[in-house]
């Protein structure tokens, strides 16, 4: 099977643009609510209390570090094994307290009284999870331009390709979290 590469380098590009805006927003959250942010990651019960302290006040300035290498085009493939990382280590957190029965806010953009973990969450950050895996194979080869496309699309194409598909992707984070919750809470009530 023959892969279209203009289309993968163009996946790659909106997946690592969506997943690098992503990061911005959630690390400035937690940085405009840090002690919020501290308490709700200590409540996860998955560290002890003072390293997921120091693991809390350094979460949000690896995800900017992150969201620059990925809004940048550097190191794209190592950045996206890193956005990899930290993501299943999101799911496992997120999984360890649903199977333990434990309802507590998500805290993933620092903010009090956000949406309680659910199966949902778990579902959006794997969604994450395919957007990196994206970015590592579709990333052009080091030495040309971070965005890989200019040959391929005019600059107008481009710009409404990647608004699109922009928009496809924060369109599918939602829904896939609210489908999931929506399917879960159905489940319970008519249980």
């Amino acid at each position: 099977m023959e892969t279209d590469i203009p289309t993968l380098l163009a996946a790659a590009l909106v997946a690592r643009l969506y997943l690098g805006g992503f990061l911005v927003l959630s690390a400035l959250g937690k940085l405009r609510n840090l002690s919020n942010f501290v308490d709700g990651t200590i409540a996860y019960q998955i560290l002890p209390p003072q390293v997921a302290k120091l693991f809390a006040l350094l979460l949000p300035w690896v995800e900017l570090g992150i969201a620059a290498l990925l809004l940048s085009g550097l190191y794209l493939r190592l950045v996206s094994l890193l956005t990899i990382l930290l993501l299943l280590c999101f799911i496992v957190a997120i999984a360890v307290n649903l199977r333990q029965g434990r309802q507590i806010p998500c805290s993933c953009y620092g903010l009090v009284g956000t949406d309680v973990i659910s199966w949902g969450t778990v579902v959006r950050n794997l969604f994450l999870v395919v957007l990196a895996l994206i970015v590592a194979v579709g990333a052009p080869n080091s030495g040309g331009s971070p965005w890989g496309l200019e040959s391929v699309y005019s600059p107008y194409i481009m710009l409404v390709l990647i608004v699109t598909l922009l928009a496809c992707c924060y369109l599918a984070t939602g829904l896939l979290e609210a489908g999931v919750r929506t399917h879960l809470m159905g489940r319970r009530v008519s249980s």
